[in-house]
């Protein structure tokens, strides 16, 4: 997290937990994350991961019981904005060491430091505090991962399994495969416009 962050510098860093076959998140906020060996899961506090990723920051969480991350965020958050409000301060101490009480004053009122981590760290949530992640053969067992990445492609799928006839309809090969072959048409087609290119530059 804290390299991602160093390589990041002030742009926003994603964040994604894919919670399935791990234990679940704890009541105190903990993801469970496997310790340098592989042999055993240990719990991280989103606390640390908030201040280890610091902001801005996007947290994906696609893990059963997310919610209960959501809460301790929360609760923790107070904690994230005194921190960032003190960066802040030492920030402003530094181009403003000079000036007077009230400049200094006027000058931190430019910035809402209350609501930094509020609006600067998003959390995406695959469901509340006691549910339970949607299982389905018909789907992707990460279910909230893919309506992400291929919403289009999810959207479809579940409008078809709603339908009165989806019966007639296999979601899991026929549709997938039209829906494959236009994806690879396209992405064959770009990559010979490239290569068109790329040929013309080093005529």
């Amino acid at each position: 997290c804290m390299q991602q962050r160093q390589q990041s510098t002030y742009k926003r860093v994603i964040f994604h937990y894919n919670g399935h076959g791990v234990p679940r998140p704890t009541p105190h906020g903990e993801l469970w994350f496997f310790n340098n060996n592989y042999s055993e899961y240990l719990p991280v506090s989103v606390l640390d991961i908030a201040q280890w990723l610091q902001t801005p920051a996007t947290l994906i969480l696609d893990c059963s019981n997310a919610g209960k991350i959501v809460t301790s965020f929360k609760q923790y958050e107070p904690i994230l904005r005194q921190q960032q409000q003190q960066q802040q301060k030492n920030s402003g101490n530094k181009t403003e060491k000079d000036s007077g009480q009230n400049n200094r004053e006027n000058t931190f009122e430019l910035v809402d430091t209350n609501d930094l981590y509020r609006f600067d760290t998003m959390l995406l949530a695959a469901c509340g505090d006691s549910e339970e992640l949607p299982m389905n053969p018909q789907f992707p067992a990460d279910i909230f991962t893919s309506c992400l990445t291929s919403p289009i492609k999810m959207a479809l799928k579940w409008f078809i399994s709603t339908q009165l006839l989806h019966d007639k309809f296999d979601v899991n090969n026929s549709f997938l495969n039209a829906w494959d072959k236009k994806k690879q048409k396209r992405r064959k087609k770009h990559q010979k416009r490239d290569n068109d290119g790329n040929g013309n530059k080093d005529d």
